[in-house]
Order: C-alpha cells, then sequence, then structure tokens
C-alpha cells in the first residue's frame, strides 16, 4: 500500500462576505491531542468535534449569550453579522523557518487590536512551532507515560567510586573529617520517626494573585510567535473556520476518506450518535478554559524546556498530574499564571487563584499523612510543590519582600525534607540492584537544582554546613554523569556546588582547618576528570577537545541540538572551578586560576544560542550568571550583556531572568564604584584571606533579595 494521500487544511476559508486569506503552517506531522482524536498541530487547544470558538471565555457570552464561565456552547460558528467586530479577526500570516528565529516585524500586527480588548487568549488560535531538530523530537509527548519506568538490571561497575588516585591514607582522613565528600547510604535503623513536613504555601493560598496591575507583561512580537523559554505561535482566530470534525480527517489516509461522505449522506445518523464524556482519555474532570491550559503546558511550555529526548515535564510531571489532583491544580495554576500575560482579565486571575488554592489545600492534606513519605509514594507531592514553587519563580513581581525568605526556597527546602523521609537509600556503590523511577530522578533534581543554585548568592548558614542531597547520587554510576535535560547538567556535577558552599561554610567557622584545603584539592581533581554524557554523545575529555568539535555558523553559534546540550552541560564545570576558587580559596577575580577557568565559560557561552529553536531552559542560566557577577575584562562583560539583552528581547514571555538582570547591573555599578581589588597571598591560610565573595553577597541580597537562578 502507497503512502496514505494528504491534504492540508485550510485553516481560513474564503467568503463573499469577508475574504481572508486561507494560509498553510510551517509543519505537517499532526499530533496525537489527549481528547482521543488526533488533531493536526494548528488546532491542538481544542478537542474532540468542538469549535475552536467554545473555549470558555469570558466573551463567551458576548459571542453566544451563554452567562456560565467554561460551559459548553452548541457546536455551530456563529454567523459573520452576529460576529463582534472588536474582534481580531486577522488572517493566519505564513511563516517559514527563518521567521520562527527572529523577531521580524513584518506580518500582521495581531496584538495592538487584541489587547485593547484584553481577551488575547480566548479569541487567538495556540499553535504548535514547526518540528524542531531531531534530536529534540523525542522530548515532545502529547500523551505522558501515566505508568513508571523501570531499568533493567544493569551489572555493577567494578571501578565504583575510585575516580581518584589519592592515597589510602588521604581518603581515611577525609572520610573521618569530611564526610560530605563522599556518598552515604541513610541508615534505616537511624531512619526519623515520621514528622509532617510544613506547608510554606499556606500563606499565599487564598489571594496569590492580589492584583493585575503589578504584572510586567512580556512585549509580543507582531507576528504572534513566542520563541523563547516557551514557544507556541499565536493568531488572531480566522473569520470563517468550520466546524474542526471535516478538517480532522484530511490527515487522515485515503482510505477512511470515506467518513467524510456517510457523514454528509446520513447526518440524521451522526447528529444521534451521543459523544465521548469530556476528557474521556484522560480521566480529567476539565472544562473547556482547562483543557486548553493544560494543553498549553503540554505544547508551549515542556517544549521550551529541554532539547534532550526525555522530557521530565511532560512525560513524568504530566503524567502525575493526571492521576495526582495537588500536581493537577498546582499545573493549571502554573499554567494560568502564563495565561495572565495574554488575557489579564478578573476571570483569569480568580482562575489562577482557584487552581492555586486547591494546590496548596491538597498538598497541605498530603504532608500530615504519613504514607506520603513511604519510598515510592512521594512523587506526586513533590511534583505538586515543584510545580508551586516553579511559580513563584517565574512570577517575580509578587514574590515576598526583599527581607523575607522567597516562597520559592521554603518550597524547595520543603520538597527536600520530604525527599529525604522517602529516601530508599539506593547507591551505586552499594551491592542493591538499583531501580529509580524517572519522577523521582526528575523531582530530586529539580529540588536540588533550585535549592543549590541558590546557595552561591545567599549568605552561609548552619543549613549549609550538613551533608545534603545524598539522594542526588541515587542509580548506577553511569546514572550520576548523565546530563539531565531539566538541569542542563549532571547530578555528580550539581552535588559537586553543594560541597564547595559547603566547604565555604566549614571554612567560615573553623578558618585554620586543615581539612578544607585537602577537600578542595580533591574537588579541583574532580571537576578536572569529570565527563558528563547523554544519549548520542559520550562526552570529551578536555574543554579544548570539545570546543574544536564546534562548527560555527556565519554569527558563531553552533546550530547542532547535540553540541548545544554538550556545551550547555560543560559551562557548569568552569563555573564550578570559578566558584571553588572565589568562595573557598578566596581568589580575586583577578587571579589567573579564575580568569582561566572565565575564559573558557565565555568560549562556551559565545557559542551557544540563546534565542530561536535551540535556546531553551536547558541554557546555562546559572554559568552565565555567575560569569556575569565577576565579570573582570569589559569583553567577558560584553558577552554576559549580550546574553541577557537577547534573552530579555526575544523570550517574549515570563521567566526568572529579569530581576537577575537587573540585579546584575547594580552589582556592575558596585564594582566599579566602590571595590577595590583584595589583595592575595598564595602563602596565607585560607581562612584568614579576605572574604570578598561574602561582601558581594550581602550587597546583592540587600539591593534584590535573594535570587533565583534556575
Amino acid at each position: 500500500m502507497g503512502e496514505p494521500e494528504r491534504k492540508r487544511t485550510k485553516y481560513a476559508h474564503t467568503s463573499t462576505a469577508a475574504p481572508h486569506l486561507a494560509t498553510t503552517p510551517p509543519f505537517s506531522e499532526p499530533i496525537s491531542d489527549l481528547s482521543g482524536f488526533f488533531l493536526s498541530p494548528l488546532q491542538w487547544p481544542s478537542t474532540g468535534l468542538l469549535t475552536e470558538h467554545q473555549w470558555g471565555s469570558p466573551n463567551i457570552e458576548a459571542l453566544y449569550g451563554s452567562s456560565q464561565f467554561g460551559s459548553t456552547v452548541a457546536n455551530t460558528t456563529p454567523p459573520l453579522a452576529d460576529r463582534n467586530p472588536q474582534l481580531p479577526w486577522s488572517p493566519v500570516p505564513t511563516f517559514g523557518n527563518e521567521d520562527l528565529a527572529s523577531t521580524s516585524n513584518t506580518g500582521v500586527n495581531l496584538f495592538s487590536d487584541a489587547f485593547s480588548n484584553v481577551d488575547i487568549w480566548s479569541n487567538t488560535s495556540l499553535y504548535q512551532l514547526g518540528p524542531r531538530v531531531p534530536l529534540s523530537l523525542g522530548g515532545f509527548e502529547a500523551v505522558p507515560h501515566a505508568t513508571p519506568r523501570k531499568r533493567a538490571l544493569e551489572k555493577l561497575s567494578e571501578d565504583l567510586f575510585s575516580v581518584d588516585t589519592s592515597s589510602t591514607a588521604e581518603n581515611d582522613f577525609l572520610q573521618c573529617n569530611f564526610p560530605a565528600l563522599f556518598p552515604s547510604v541513610p541508615d534505616r535503623a537511624e531512619r526519623p520517626s515520621f514528622q509532617a513536613v510544613r506547608n510554606p504555601f499556606l500563606e499565599s493560598s487564598e489571594n496569590r494573585h492580589p492584583t493585575l496591575e503589578n504584572r510586567v507583561r512580556p512585549s509580543l512580537p507582531n507576528n504572534g510567535v513566542i520563541n523563547g523559554y516557551i514557544k507556541i505561535q499565536m493568531s488572531a482566530a480566522p473569520a470563517d473556520d468550520g466546524p474542526i470534525e471535516s478538517e480532522i480527517w484530511d490527515f487522515r489516509s485515503t482510505g477512511k476518506r470515506w467518513l467524510l461522505d456517510r457523514q454528509e449522506e446520513h447526518s440524521f445518523l451522526w447528529d444521534a450518535i451521543p459523544p465521548l464524556p469530556r476528557n474521556f482519555a484522560t480521566g480529567m474532570n476539565l472544562d473547556m478554559t482547562d483543557q486548553k491550559l493544560w494543553g498549553f503546558h503540554l505544547h508551549a511550555f515542556c517544549p521550551g524546556r529541554m532539547l534532550l529526548p526525555e522530557n521530565y515535564w511532560s512525560s513524568q510531571v504530566a503524567a502525575i498530574a493526571v492521576t495526582n489532583k495537588a500536581a493537577r491544580h498546582a499545573l493549571l495554576a502554573f499554567a494560568t499564571a502564563y495565561a495572565l500575560d495574554y488575557q489579564p482579565t478578573e476571570t483569569m486571575r480568580e482562575r489562577a487563584n482557584h487552581h492555586y488554592r486547591s494546590a496548596v489545600r491538597l498538598i497541605e492534606e498530603a504532608l500530615q499523612r504519613e504514607e506520603t513519605y513511604s519510598p515510592g509514594n512521594e512523587d506526586g507531592i513533590v511534583a505538586a510543590i515543584i510545580l508551586v514553587l516553579s511559580n513563584d519563580i517565574v512570577n517575580w513581581e509578587s514574590r515576598r519582600p526583599k527581607g523575607l525568605e522567597p516562597l520559592w526556597r521554603e518550597g524547595a527546602r520543603a520538597g527536600r525534607l520530604v525527599l529525604d523521609q522517602s529516601d530508599p537509600g539506593y547507591r551505586y556503590w552499594k551491592n542493591q540492584n538499583v531501580q529509580c523511577t524517572p519522577a523521582r530522578t526528575g523531582n530530586a533534581n529539580w529540588i536540588a537544582y533550585t535549592d543549590i543554585c541558590a546557595q552561591p548568592v545567599t549568605p552561609l548558614s548552619e543549613e549549609n554546613a550538613g551533608n545534603r542531597y545524598s539522594w542526588l547520587l541515587a542509580g548506577s554510576e553511569k546514572d550520576v554523569h548523565r546530563i539531565q535535560g531539566i538541569t542542563g547538567l549532571c547530578p555528580k556535577l550539581l552535588h559537586i556546588f553543594s560541597q564547595i558552599t559547603h566547604l565555604a561554610a566549614l571554612l567560615s567557622k573553623n578558618p585554620d582547618g586543615e581539612v578544607v584545603r585537602c577537600a578542595a584539592i580533591r574537588i579541583r581533581k574532580r571537576l578536572k576528570s569529570l565527563r558528563q554524557w547523554c544519549e548520542g554523545s559520550d562526552g570529551y575529555d578536555s574543554a579544548d577537545k570539545l570546543l574544536e568539535s564546534c562548527i560555527l555558523d556565519d554569527n558563531g553559534k553552533v546550530n547542532d541540538a547535540l553540541k548545544v546540550v554538550e556545551l550547555s552541560a560543560h559551562a557548569w564545570v568552569p563555573a564550578a572551578e570559578i566558584y571553588l576558587h572565589c568562595r573557598v580559596y578566596r581568589k580575586p577575580r583577578s587571579h589567573p586560576h579564575v580568569l582561566a577557568a572565565m575564559d573558557v565559560l565565555v568560549q562556551c557561552v559565545k557559542r551557544l544560542p540563546c534565542t530561536g529553536e535551540l535556546f531553551t531552559s536547558q541554557s546555562p542560566f546559572f554559568p552565565v550568571t555567575l560569569m556575569a557577577m565577576l565579570s573582570y575584562r569589559e569583553d567577558d562583560r560584553k558577552v554576559s550583556r549580550d546574553w541577557f539583552e537577547v534573552v530579555l528581547t526575544g523570550a517574549q514571555c515570563r521567566s526568572s531572568v529579569p530581576p537577575v538582570w537587573d540585579a546584575i547591573k547594580e552589582l556592575w555599578g558596585w564594582w566599579d564604584n566602590e571595590v577595590i581589588e583584595p589583595a592575595y597571598d598564595e602563602d596565607q591560610l585560607m581562612g584568614h584571606r579576605d572574604p570578598w565573595w561574602e561582601t558581594m553577597v550581602e550587597k546583592l541580597v540587600e539591593h534584590s533579595g535573594v535570587l533565583s537562578l534556575v
């Protein structure tokens, strides 16, 4: 049998009363919708046999006379004479591949009129952007996995933890005096008795979005393409689009094309067939607006998270949300936080508060149940906590005042405590079979990532002096060196950042201690020999080999997704070296060791795209921020400035970047006008050198509060 005939769907029909352009999207592959129907990418927000006007928007009443928000209306398209003339019925522009990565002002201006009606969300079509490069195709899953998948048993590595060639005496000394440098397994006999974790989100649950006036809404491009941390194409709804069921089958094979003819021939029979219940395929009871918000998460938010095939946000978080109500409400509250930028109405604000309030209430109930903390039962509650704290990160305008601990950080701490109590104790250096679910691996990495990345820009405390995040090293030896798409680096390297902060805290308590110096030497050796890998790449032995392997375009950027993953992950290695040299060794920014690591970091960042299809949250935001904070040379500062300005200009969506960029500019003024580079004596004990990093942190916290660098 030959290839099935395909007919491109018309998305704007021609009418004698109001002719409109019939355009085609720059992609042809259909995607599967959660309702069980097979839709093309241009209809993914709608489900079933409904028109795309049935989205439960506040303007539904104006269009159809329905007064209930989110109610289902008649399956008809309103005649032209009855349509609201104020709605933006602009034709859909056609975009080529070169348009997707640009912010050109060509095309139809969709938003100047639409914003005046403050109802973009309900009166625009949301299209998934064109197919991504092959590496990332596996990362998109319209229907997430609903069951955990376990890895096959692996043979225990004989090399185990012997990544260093240090003497036995040195190992014994460090294990005795600095156990945090080595892996640890929780002793079941010493496992603490049940103690409910405090829910930090209760105080904000009643009115998470008290007003719409303080929101800093992103500037949207005229062509409707958002291609930054979220990836979506917005277009004003066509003026004369017919029922979607006539377009569903246009992507099917010719063998099923007879169904259309039969439907027209026996329309009275089709009218008698009852439709499937709403959300039949998922079992979730979502109204039409929540269905669209769910689709926004899957098709706009998830593609902007990572380039690696295993997309945690779609394959794990969405799957958990199908069966876990707390995670479901948290996911919808998170999606609605983005939707408020495009439909800033009281109705949408109330919906956002409703989902947030419901999520916080269900999280509180789960945290009070002892079974939540049993190994294997924690995935749902941790995923819900992650979604709620991420909500606080991106809605930076409504965070707590800078003198208080941010909710997102308290949420990360709550997630860490849940992971601590539910830790099964599986480590790769123990003779037992390791069976970690992908959900726990993703949850653990994101919780640790959120908390660890904040430690370099917060004052040292007693909490930093503990041996934490040991569950980051769960899995096989190979697993802990695998690049995680959710963070952009391997768990082993993320754990090293925590160890560096731990060393700095110990040094501040005991400036004359010898343990910190020995442990710092060990960490430097580990960073030199660290090799990260991912699907399609075994990694590189050195930064020079990685940089030599890059093929650059005319703008000096790499255009290969795999190379972007490798460069993004490796950027964390020189960032860790800089952090170690500056905060533990207390070397100044001008020290040769710091500048050498800075050179490698700058070369990685310069090669990475900061807009377009290859730019996602996997981009090394933390290393770039560290590079900007410590820029000593003007050339390095220029690379940092270019990155932030391009990201802020081209992202066109909500993110945590704006407050960080404001803090960086303030810090540069402080460096240039108030600071004299501290003197450095190589022979002086580390603990007696100038702790200039802590002074810098005090300045940052005083001006900007605790920054989120994720």
